[in-house]
């Protein structure tokens, strides 16, 4: 809908039309990974490798996003 339509003092006018689809992308910037940690316990330095579950991690996060947007549709389109 062009913002010039709409009369003065609507609501809606001046706001940019979006489409639906950037709504449902992962926003880029949100998160990022944790540097690896080297701990020295007794003498000894071990490196705790949190970059390993950084790929996991994001696959649970769009699991995650997939199944409330699935849960958000049962709720809306259930029938009454």
């Amino acid at each position: 809908m062009n913002s010039q339509a709409q009369p003065d003092g609507h609501p809606l006018k001046g706001l940019e039309s979006q489409s639906f689809g950037s709504l449902f992308r992962p926003q880029e910037g949100a998160a990022s990974c944790l540097a690896d940690k080297t701990v020295s316990v007794a003498g000894k330095s071990a490196v705790i490798p949190f970059s390993k579950l950084c790929d996991p991690l994001r696959w649970m996060g769009h699991m995650a996003f997939a199944f409330s947007l699935l849960h958000a549709g049962f709720f809306v389109f259930r029938k009454f």
